[in-house]
């Protein structure tokens, strides 16, 4: 028997694993403003009213818990498979190529059901290039769920920035929320080893 994750889910599932395995209660933070998470090299504002949760290894915030809103941050080296595919986002690839991958990837999982993709573009992030890619899915539960995603192409990985909520309440209030987050990150100066994941 195959078990599946759906997308929604996955975030706490996650966290929770993380947590009883560690025996760490969880470290929540709500105050507003930047942080650093230094393992990826990545500073973000923390939004009025928002929680931080504490990784280690990324930058993920909740304004009414992960089910509802969820915005994260992180980094992945080049040459990893992206999930779903045998496809990975590679050094000096274009914009348009690296889309493609995160696109299909999308297109193959079975728990984003009737992708609608609203949103392909170029967009920089932090001053590096990359993508901005606006879909909405149904899940297992026939739930809309809305998700806005940017790709920026660094040096030694790439930055992903991910939005998501339920299309029905909270992602137009999402929208311009995660906006400002995804215009507010810097980047520590490149370095010859690229930020470790995990």
């Amino acid at each position: 028997m195959q078990i599946r994750i759906r997308p929604t889910h996955l975030a706490l599932i996650l966290t929770t694993a993380g947590l009883l395995t560690s025996c760490v209660p969880p470290t929540w933070t709500t105050v507003p403003g930047p942080y650093h998470a230094e393992v990826i090299g990545v500073t973000a504002d923390v939004p009025q009213g928002w929680s931080r949760f504490e990784t280690g290894k990324d930058i993920m915030l909740t304004k009414d818990g992960f089910l509802l809103n969820f915005i994260q941050i992180s980094r992945t080296p080049y040459g990893e498979k992206y999930q779903n595919t045998e496809l990975t986002i590679r050094p000096g690839m274009t914009e348009l190529d690296a889309s493609q991958i995160v696109l299909e990837a999308m297109q193959s999982d079975q728990d984003r059901r009737n992708l609608t993709i609203i949103d392909n573009r170029p967009a920089a992030v932090a001053g590096y290039p990359g993508f901005r890619l606006e879909v909405t899915f149904q899940n297992e539960d026939n739930l809309t769920v809305h998700e806005i995603i940017y790709v920026a192409l660094t040096p030694g990985s790439y930055l992903v920035a991910l939005a998501r909520s339920p299309d029905r309440y909270y992602a137009e209030m999402m929208t311009g929320v995660f906006e400002k987050v995804v215009s507010s990150i810097q980047l520590d100066p490149p370095t010859e080893e690229a930020p470790k994941k995990g």
